[in-house]
């Protein structure tokens, strides 16, 4: 598209829209670790749940306007810069207060992010820091029960919290201040104290569990000793009788008040059964608790007993299992269980979170329970690469943990699951975009690497491209199915293509260094390779210092601009415009961003980003100018910026209440909805932003592809983005009016034209025009006899015949008259023929190579 339009309207413009985007999560159905879950004892349905890396979770019960629950994320106020506190080591709430919440919050124990105890007064609306302290949220025994408690006593002003490396600390005066416990000490591996329990009868009497030992203390948290050592301790519940029990790797210890926990013999472990890990207890019967197991893998046991634990009933397994989320797998039921909770309003009813979701059976003194997912609302998912296509789906994209999904809809979660191959890297073909090529692994890029392809928008999968050892990044050629390009993960790498779908091993590209961008599994954020979404022919590339351009699919490169180095996370995320050839845009993490016109020969700096994480272009809002939609840190804010007049302003899109900090790394705009961007996050899924559409005037259609060389069987289509609306277009470069042809269905190309089409809504002036090229390339090519390992690309072939999948012997090819035309040995693959000075005609090419002999005919119109 031409960029045309009066800067005095841009100027205005953004004004119009940047303050009314929304921002929503994209249905997933979670995806992530839920490692707590907490209720309140004085309310009903006052329920939080936390995760490793999502934040923490409201339950919002059912109500007359809206007739399911759903759970509501605290944690948007974070910012970029605090990204850590997303994950969650513990969670506790004040018994005499509703209000009161208490986490630890903070990801990792190496970095110096901040981190520590958190308070919130007001149900988790805001939140304080109250104590300084490395938090592991996503560390070992994150599952581990519960490591902060507040005393049910004088109002709850006495807080206990076991720390991963500072040993106990206690307050008695709400969280203001903190001492050390000197009786526990630190622990150097970083476990730490992971649960913390008190007695409800005598609230004088605390117990903290650390990995080896149970400490218990009767001056309210202020000393301790030790009374159980060495057992592989796990979670702790003390009853409203005031008797301990504590579950272990070798099974269930127990005791009453002051004596020593001896072990139960009424669930013994065995080679069967595995680590019993959750347990909680029924707060108005003693005798009625509930433990499961944890091996770290699927369909965990549940047990239950009514008589103080002298006898165990299992009742996961002879469940029935009602899952809301549509993908779900049977065996993801009560995987790697991490907590339970008996409900303290309903007896009988019991909550657990896992490896996915929460999970609840209304009641579990039935025969045969009923286990329900209650998903809505929970987002939990690291994403490493999304992009919108231009057909009906909204969105691609590949995932750590469960696979990746192709999305048509907002409000419903995703019925085409790939599988649980972990997708890294996805991208699609531009002319064709059912055609969805990635590469994925097993165990966190362990084992079972694939590139597969799959022709139908992601329902059906092939292994393509021989066999790979590590995962990586993808890019499709925008106009051949045959053509992409795979970036492997890992140290001193080389860039790989295929020309022929990957039917034969990926090969070495020609013309670039060896390059360690995404050095292992969890790196592959950094998206430094991109198709051009008009030129077929063209992929680039960014490497630390230089950016590289092919000209024939990915098989040789030639330099470009210069590249600020290496910096920020990702390190590189470069985007290429669907709307116009050779126009790119390039993150660059801590030197900001930049753009190319020209294929990359040139790069300049664009606004004034200090750092830029991800980047991406979608349709216009009005005229012709695409919107561009960087997440980036512009005057020492962090937030999404948008620019409708290529990158001259920007604006904000986002607020304080909404960072969008959880790891923001991926970025795509809507295709078919202008004003419409999806952030791919490293915590909670994807987030989607979405302004209003004016209420005076009409957004312009979107025509894909977005012009460029296109064959005689392609078609072009065109979508609208406001409901009961009407496209008119023409292909003669005319005008088009309400008297031009009116959009029904796809068209089919038949030479070279210029599309414009523009949109009619009621109630509204009509849309500016959309533009787009074609430029036909009147050929095509069929296998007389083939050797399946040899194809030929691309066509035009009134430019240039490339062949692939050969290394040598003698090529041939005639004219229909059996004639001779031109004739070579082949000592290389690709192998390139000039083919611009030949007549329109029938052309015969052979290529002879021992036994081997191939035929294709070729059609030059």
């Amino acid at each position: 598209m031409k960029n045309a339009i009066l800067l005095l309207f841009m100027y205005i413009f953004p004004l119009t829209f940047a303050q009314e985007f929304t921002w929503q999560s994209l249905p997933l159905g979670g995806g992530g670790f839920l490692t707590g879950i907490v209720t309140h004892p004085a309310q009903k349905d006052l329920i939080y749940a936390r995760t490793d890396v999502g934040g923490v979770y409201k339950y919002q019960p059912p109500t007359s306007e809206n007739e399911r629950p759903y759970w509501q994320q605290l944690m948007n106020w974070i910012p970029v810069e605090n990204m850590q506190l997303w994950s969650c080591d513990g969670i506790a709430l004040n018994p005499f207060n509703v209000n009161e919440v208490y986490a630890l919050l903070g990801q990792y124990l190496w970095n110096d992010f901040p981190s520590g105890v958190y308070k919130s007064d007001d149900q988790g609306k805001t939140w304080r820091q109250l104590y300084e302290t490395k938090c592991g949220g996503n560390e070992n025994n994150r599952w581990i029960g519960e490591p902060i408690a507040v005393q049910p006593a004088e109002g709850g002003k006495v807080i206990i919290a076991g720390t991963r490396q500072d040993g106990v600390i206690r307050s008695d005066d709400g969280g203001s201040t903190w001492s050390k416990v000197a009786s526990i000490n630190p622990d150097s591996e970083g476990l730490g104290v992971r649960c913390v329990v008190f007695d409800p009868q005598n609230p004088d009497y605390v117990y903290a569990v650390d990995s080896y030992n149970v400490y218990r203390s009767q001056d309210a948290g202020r000393t301790f000793t030790v009374i159980l050592s060495n057992k592989s301790m796990r979670q702790a519940v003390v009853t409203s009788e005031g008797r301990l029990y504590v579950t272990t790797q070798e099974g269930i210890f127990s005791g009453n008040r002051g004596e020593t926990p001896v072990k139960l013999s009424g669930l013994a472990i065995n080679s069967d059964l595995k680590d019993i890990n959750a347990i909680t207890v029924d707060i108005h019967n003693p005798k009625h608790l509930v433990v499961a197991e944890q091996n770290g893998g699927f369909n965990n046991r549940i047990y239950r007993t009514t008589d103080g634990g002298n006898t165990w009933n299992e009742i996961a397994r002879k469940s029935e299992v009602k899952n809301n989320v549509p993908w779900y797998e049977y065996r993801h039921f009560a995987a790697a269980l991490a907590s339970l909770k008996l409900d303290p309003f309903y007896p009988n009813k019991l909550w657990f979170t896992d490896w996915y979701l929460p999970w609840k059976s209304e009641d579990i003194s039935l025969d045969k329970p009923l286990f329900e997912t209650v998903p809505w609302g929970v987002e939990e998912l690291v994403v490493f690469d999304i992009i919108s296509p231009s057909n009906d789906a909204l969105l691609y994209q590949g995932c750590a943990d469960n696979g990746g999904f192709t999305h048509y809809s907002l409000t419903d979660y995703p019925t085409v699951w790939y599988d649980n191959q972990e997708s890294t890297g996805i991208d699609f073909c531009e002319a064709h975009p059912e055609y969805v090529v990635r590469v994925s692994s097993l165990g966190w890029g362990q084992s079972n690497f694939k590139i597969s392809l799959s022709s139908d928008c992601g329902k059906s999968w092939k292994t393509v491209g021989g066999n790979i050892s590590t995962t990586g990044k993808m890019a499709y050629s925008s106009k051949n199915v045959n053509n992409f390009i795979w970036a492997p993960t890992g140290s001193n790498q080389k860039l790989k293509y295929t020309l022929d779908g990957g039917a034969t091993a990926m090969k070495e590209s020609s013309g670039l260094p060896a390059f360690s961008i995404n050095g292992s599994f969890w790196d592959n954020y950094s998206r430094f390779i991109a198709s051009d979404r008009i030129n077929g022919d063209k992929f680039y590339v960014a490497l630390p210092g230089q950016l590289y351009i092919s000209t024939d699919g990915g098989a040789s490169f030639t330099k470009g601009a210069q590249v600020p180095g290496q910096a920020g996370s990702p390190a590189y995320y470069l985007t290429t415009s669907p709307y116009e050839e050779g126009v790119l845009w390039l993150s660059t993490g801590q030197s900001g961003l930049r753009y190319s016109s020209d294929s990359g020969r040139t790069l300049r700096k664009v606004g004034r980003f200090t750092s830029t994480k991800c980047v991406t272009v979608g349709p216009p809002l009005d005229g012709n100018i695409p919107v561009v939609y960087v997440f980036g840190r512009l005057d020492g804010v962090w937030g999404m910026y948008a620019s409708y007049d290529n990158g001259e302003n920007w604006t904000r899109i986002n607020s304080d209440n909404m960072q969008l900090s959880n790891n923001p790394r991926q970025l795509s705009a809507d295709r078919n909805r202008p004003g419409r961007v999806y952030l791919g996050t490293g915590g909670v899924g994807i987030i989607y932003g979405e302004c209003q559409l004016p209420a005076t005037k009409a957004v312009p259609p979107v025509i894909s592809p977005a012009g460029g060389k296109i064959n005689s069987d392609d078609t072009f289509w065109i979508t609208a983005a406001e409901e009961n609306a009407e496209i008119y277009y023409t292909t003669d470069g005319s005008e088009p009016t309400v008297n031009s042809k009116k959009y029904t269905a796809p068209v089919k190309v038949e030479s070279t034209v210029v599309v414009k089409a523009m949109v009619v809504s009621p109630g509204k002036e009509n849309s500016s025009v959309a533009e787009v090229e074609y430029q036909n390339l009147s050929s095509s090519h069929s296998t007389v006899r083939a050797n399946g390992s040899i194809s030929v690309y691309p066509v035009p072939v009134e430019e240039q015949l490339t062949v692939s999948g050969i290394e040598d012997g003698s090529l041939s090819i005639y004219d229909a008259g059996g004639q001779v035309v031109y004739q070579s040995k082949v000592d290389s693959s690709p192998w390139n023929i000039s083919f611009g000075e030949y007549a329109s005609g029938l052309y015969f090419l052979k290529h002879v190579s021992d036994n081997d002999l191939f035929v294709c005919k070729v059609i030059k119109k």
